[in-house]
């Protein structure tokens, strides 16, 4: 990755294989289906991970690829909660006048958040090994890729 935060690697040199339209599809929704729940609940953080933890734990014994999307969709949904529970630990603690400064914070948060779902998807749904900051690491080296 040689430095970059956001990578798109062709499937193919990490795993020999583009991942069948099925395979493709999940890993897809692992991301996707975030964003849906983002909008339906209207950014509550205790749920959003829900959708990717369903599909690894489904997919994880099947299909390496949808495993990797869906763990490193699941780990950076949990860091954008933590983040967001830091922020209103923050905010309480000063009484709101941290509000000031956080609150525009979090709508950059928000706006980051959903770029970074949409490319997920995209790039997942085309067959690459597409991977959030942070988290994508983490998960390859979770699964061993």
């Amino acid at each position: 990755m040689s430095g970059n935060l956001v990578a798109a690697v062709p499937l193919t040199e990490v795993m020999g294989v583009t991942g069948t339209p099925e395979e493709r599809l999940w890993a897809m929704l692992a991301h996707l289906l975030v964003f849906i729940v983002l909008i339906v609940s209207c950014s509550a953080p205790l749920i959003q991970f829900l959708p990717p933890a369903v599909i690894y734990f489904a997919y994880r014994d099947r299909s390496q690829f949808v495993a990797f999307h869906a763990l490193q969709s699941l780990l950076f949904q949990l860091l954008i909660s933590l983040l967001s529970f830091l922020f209103i630990a923050v905010t309480v603690i000063t009484c709101g006048l941290a509000l000031l400064v956080l609150a525009p914070a979090i709508v950059v948060l928000w706006i980051v958040e959903l770029v970074f779902i949409v490319l997920a998807s995209l790039r997942s749904y085309n067959g690459e090994l597409y991977e959030y900051p942070f988290a994508g690491q983490w998960a390859r080296n979770i699964l061993g890729i």
